[in-house]
């Protein structure tokens, strides 16, 4: 119960400095905080897009079709053919 009470009293104390302080240094501090949050939500954005671009869809079902490495690159593909004629002569 006190811990209520105590919290009560902080408030009441933060609202009455506030009453004693004039309107446009509040505005400035307003503005100053809004713009502070929106400065945040925008370098979230950027975050978000810089790291999360190449995703997909999220949830989505569809799967990439599974390639050979000789598929991926053909030039290490050319490599391993020699390799066993090589091998089998």
């Amino acid at each position: 119960m006190s811990q209520e009470a105590g919290a009560i009293g902080v408030s009441v104390a933060v609202d009455a400095t506030a009453l004693q302080t004039p309107p446009d240094v509040l505005l400035k501090g307003y503005r100053t905080a809004q713009w502070t949050s929106f400065a945040f939500g925008a370098a979230g954005l950027a975050v978000t897009v810089l790291f999360l671009h190449g995703i997909g869809v999220v949830g989505s079902m569809k799967q990439r079709p599974v390639t050979s490495p000789e598929e991926a690159h053909p030039e290490i593909g050319m490599e391993v053919q020699e390799k066993k004629s090589v091998e089998r002569e």
